[in-house]
C-alpha cells in the first residue's frame, strides 16, 4: 500500500512523505491542493505497478509545474 504522510501545503508548493513497502520518500511538488496529492500517489502507483523505479516516478512528479491559470493565487488590494 502506498500513502502520503505529513502533508504540508504552502502557497506555492506541497510537501509530503510517501510511504511504500516500509520506506519513506520525501516529495516536494509545485502542485497545490490535497486532490493533487491523491493524483500524484495514483500516478506513482501506476508507474510502480508497471515496473518503473519509485525514485524515477517521484523525480518526474517533482518536475511538474503548475498550469498557468489553474489554482493560481490571486492577490488583490
Amino acid at each position: 500500500m502506498m500513502r502520503a504522510n505529513d502533508v504540508k501545503q504552502y502557497r506555492d508548493h506541497t510537501t509530503f512523505s510517501l510511504e511504500y513497502l516500509g520506506a519513506n520518500y520525501p516529495v516536494q511538488t509545485s502542485l497545490i491542493g490535497e486532490f493533487n496529492v491523491y493524483n500524484e500517489i495514483a500516478a506513482i502507483s501506476v508507474a510502480t505497478a508497471i515496473g518503473l523505479p519509485i525514485e524515477k516516478s517521484i523525480s518526474a512528479i517533482q518536475s511538474f509545474s503548475q498550469v498557468n491559470g489553474r489554482m493560481n493565487l490571486i492577490e488583490h488590494n
